[in-house]
């Protein structure tokens, strides 16, 4: 099994300081849980392949959030959030012989994200826009159904179940890219409040990796609703 974390996360320890740094400044912390929608919605296959009917599927996600004030409006969000995608489609490509192949999957990774947003409130809505960085941990559960087809018959039908690591799957584990937020928080009891978002990742990197016989390129996509507590410090 691959490592969990690489070694680009040994900036963590920087991370760890720059939220205990904001922390002593926090007005707040929230705890969300929620639905996402997730997968790869920009893509290019390899020229011998295509992909056609491509869905996703709802996943349960959380993490938290630590909110920074600048002055009365602006602000600063930092997060630690686990979020997981389910996506799949129909995969075809050649075989050997001049048969083709035509592969329904369905594929479920997770990340940890760490979103940095500019945020701007107005009453109790909210605002963020900013970057994030991303690792894939576990790893990438594939189950898919081959079927061989030549001279306009099928010759052969195989399943696939895989739980590999990133590298093995020729995924790779680092992501970084576009964040936003709008969302708003209610005060339901002194220092507590109820908290709604919504969650857009878009990704600015290439998540096939170098090796992908099937994709050239992938990026990664998430909208996530969450509900949650805010305890105002």
């Amino acid at each position: 099994m691959k490592k969990l974390f690489p070694s680009y996360m040994k900036a963590l320890p920087y991370l760890s300081a720059l939220l205990f740094t904001l922390n002593a400044h926090a007005t707040g912390i929230s705890v969300l849980g929620g639905l996402n929608y997730g997968g790869y919605p920009a893509y290019t296959t390899q020229p011998s392949y295509s992909l056609s009917n491509t869905s996703g599927s709802l996943q349960f996600s959380y993490g938290i959030m630590v909110d920074t004030p600048i002055d009365s409006d602006w602000g600063l969000d930092l997060g630690l959030l686990y979020l997981t995608l389910s996506y799949g489609g129909t995969l075809a490509g050649p075989a050997p012989g001049g048969a083709t192949t035509s592969t329904p999957y369905t594929s479920t990774n997770s990340y940890l994200v760490v979103p940095i947003l500019a945020t701007y409130r107005i009453s109790i809505l909210k605002t963020g826009l900013g970057p994030y960085i991303a690792s894939g941990i576990g790893n990438v559960d594939f189950k898919g159904t081959t079927t061989v087809t030549a001279g306009g018959s099928t010759v052969a039908t195989q399943n696939s179940s895989t739980n590999l690591g990133y590298g093995d799957t020729h995924l790779n584990s680092f992501d970084f890219g576009l964040a936003a937020e709008v969302g708003g928080d209610y005060n339901i009891v002194p220092n507590w409040d109820l908290v709604g978002t919504a969650f857009f990742t878009y990704s600015l990197t290439n998540a096939a990796m170098s090796n992908n016989t099937a994709y050239s390129s992938l990026k990664m996509m998430n909208i996530a609703l969450f509900l949650g507590a805010r305890y105002s410090l």
